[in-house]
């Protein structure tokens, strides 16, 4: 496996149909880093995931590409620590046909603050 060039990742909030509701700019990978996603909770359609892709760039295509994603429901969004599974593109934003990225267990760790407005 070759190493990505410039990986980073895309957070958003997305409905199972529908379009973006918000996102963030992309963020280099690297441990410590912060998000903030603009919009309350309460304001998210019911059905709503956070999504976590998973970019880099391909040099010889001159394309940013997906190498895989993550997601968190709004169900399970509580402030702390949350281990999500990596799964392997094309992103699912209905959350339906779902394969994980490895055989080896994966996860990306994330810890949530969730403010009240």
């Amino acid at each position: 496996v070759r190493p990505s060039v410039r990986p980073s990742i895309r957070p958003s909030a997305r409905p199972s149909v529908g379009v973006v509701v918000c996102s963030s700019a992309l963020c280099g990978v690297q441990f410590g880093c912060e998000v903030h996603l603009q919009k309350p909770l309460e304001a998210l359609p019911q059905d709503s995931a956070i999504f976590f892709e998973f970019k880099h760039y391909k040099p010889k295509k001159e394309k940013v590409s997906t190498r895989g994603f993550c997601f968190i429901e709004q169900d399970e969004m509580v402030n702390g620590p949350a281990a999500l599974e990596i799964y392997s593109k094309p992103t699912d934003f209905r959350r339906r046909k779902l394969k994980l990225l490895s055989a080896k267990q994966l996860y990306m760790h994330v810890t949530l603050k969730i403010q009240d407005e």
